[in-house]
């Protein structure tokens, strides 16, 4: 029986974003590919869900759509805490309402997983959409190898909803200490080479909703004051990659790391980094 995949979408006041994804998420490729689509609504003042769940009964024949309104804001790591609790297939797939799908997207999220005999997760590669021009990211072994388990984004993996690890709510920057709690899950890691997601940094969306809800909480103004300097020094895009570069060399994962599998053996000085991370105590 091939393995079901449901799509997840955190969306805060994203409504002028949603056609263009539910458009891709309902192209003639992706036909009989996704079996679920589950919309989160994380207090939008612009209607999102109403506009969602209009165009989803147009577009998915076929595909059972889920939707639901949080009673409170929980942030895009709530909202998608949410839309796990929902979902019924086997593996999840986040996608964030702002971002896009390249054609053949879950045909090669599915190809992966069935060549690989149902991996733990599958790393996707992408495109950084940004001023009208589009950067690859193409992951594979040679460059899983330098950066072992780059890159930490949610929307660039595909897993089993059985091995889900909740994301902390209410903070920015929740999906790095999430990454390395959720890669210690994994047992086989396969990837997608070619593009599945176009990536957009300019937009608004529940991903960059970042202010007054966690402008108190310590892990979000030691990350706020880190990232400011590597803004200031012109770091910023390095410092993610670079961790996990130093990561890698410290402890030797990248020695471990075999096409398609990918055995990870965290030693409890690792668990300790990780954990210094999450309340921002490494020092770069």
């Amino acid at each position: 029986m091939k393995p079901t995949i449901s799509v997840i979408i955190p969306c805060k006041d994203g409504a002028e974003f949603i056609p263009h994804l539910f458009k891709d998420l309902s192209a003639p490729a992706l036909a009989g590919k996704i079996d679920e689509i589950v919309f989160v609504d994380d207090c939008s003042d612009d209607g999102s869900k109403k506009v969602a769940d209009l165009l989803a009964t147009k577009l998915f024949n076929g595909i059972n759509y889920i939707s639901c309104r949080t009673d409170e804001f929980r942030g895009c790591g709530g909202a998608r805490n949410e839309g796990v609790s929902l979902a019924t297939s086997d593996y999840i797939f986040f996608c964030d309402v702002d971002d896009r799908l390249h054609n053949c997207a879950i045909e090669n999220i599915r190809k992966a997983i069935e060549e690989n005999d149902n991996p733990d997760c599958v790393i996707l590669s992408f495109t950084r959409e940004q001023g009208g021009q589009s950067y690859p990211t193409i992951l594979n072994s040679k460059v899983l190898q330098n950066y072992a388990f780059a890159p930490v984004a949610p929307w660039a993996k595909c897993f089993k909803r059985e091995l889900f690890v909740p994301f902390i709510e209410k903070v920015i920057c929740e999906d790095t200490p999430w990454w390395f709690l959720q890669a210690d899950r994994f047992e086989k890691i396969a990837y997608v080479e070619e593009p599945v997601v176009r990536y957009n940094r300019n937009n608004k969306s529940a991903i960059t909703q970042t202010v007054e809800w966690c402008a108190t909480h310590p892990f979000t103004l030691e990350t706020l004051a880190y990232e400011n300097i590597l803004i200031a020094n012109g770091l910023r895009d390095n410092w993610v990659g670079d961790f996990l570069r130093n990561v890698a060399t410290m402890y030797d994962i990248r020695n471990k790391l075999k096409k398609p599998e990918v055995k990870l053996a965290w030693s409890i000085r690792f668990k300790q980094e990780v954990a210094n991370l999450m309340t921002g105590r490494y020092v770069h």
